[in-house]
């Protein structure tokens, strides 16, 4: 089983990115032509509506929505029950995970290893909004070093929105860190290609 966490906060992308990725995900030939549920999106939202579970439901994806709260802290065995439940009733080849934008990236994590096989696969995709980096950096710096910290792939995103100069000096700050996540600028909204997925797929 893969699965794949997208992290990031409220606004970053996260929702364009899990779109982009099954997208491509689903023109990749099937493992087993009988199953039908390919991709299970588990979306986890604080709040009575989740607008993103409708984007993505109206795209035709499965979506198993978690509303009542954080999938790092008070929802924890519910993630576990939930990864359970869709197993049991769509038995995917991978489960895309997109916790609310407060969660701990590395929570999540430390959440799954503690009931998934060891012969599973678990990547995380952060998702980070390149218009708001300084200001997310000031205001919320460990939050932010989670998300880079516990990425495997960190797309630095709206980077058409952002100067050409500031968005280097970014990437040459990030990839400075020495985290381990191969690190890619991208503008979402206007599409990527299959390669930025490139270790997922």
């Amino acid at each position: 089983m893969k699965y794949i966490v997208f992290s990031g906060f409220l606004g970053a992308g996260k929702t364009m990115a899990v779109s982009s990725f099954a997208g491509h995900y689903l023109k990749k030939p099937r493992k087993d032509p009988d199953r039908a549920d390919r991709i299970v999106i588990i979306e986890n939202e604080i709040g009575e509506t989740n607008y993103d579970d409708e984007l993505l439901g109206s795209e035709g994806y499965s979506v198993s929505g978690m509303l009542s709260g954080c999938i790092c802290c008070s929802l924890a065995s519910e993630l576990s029950a939930a990864v359970k439940g869709v197993i049991r009733d769509y038995s995917p080849e991978c489960i895309i995970i997109e916790p609310t934008g407060l969660a701990s990236p590395g929570k999540v994590l430390e959440t799954l290893n503690g009931f998934i096989s060891h012969e599973d696969e678990v990547k995380v995709v952060s998702v980070i909004d390149a218009t708001r980096y300084r200001e997310l950096a000031g205001i919320m710096p460990k939050m932010l070093a989670d998300q880079m910290e516990s990425a495997d792939l960190l797309l630095l995103n709206k980077t058409d929105a952002a100067a050409k100069d500031e968005v280097r000096v970014m990437l040459q700050e990030i990839r400075g860190f020495g985290y381990k996540a191969c690190v890619k600028p991208v503008s979402l909204s206007e599409g990527v290609d299959a390669s930025i997925w490139k270790g997922l797929l």
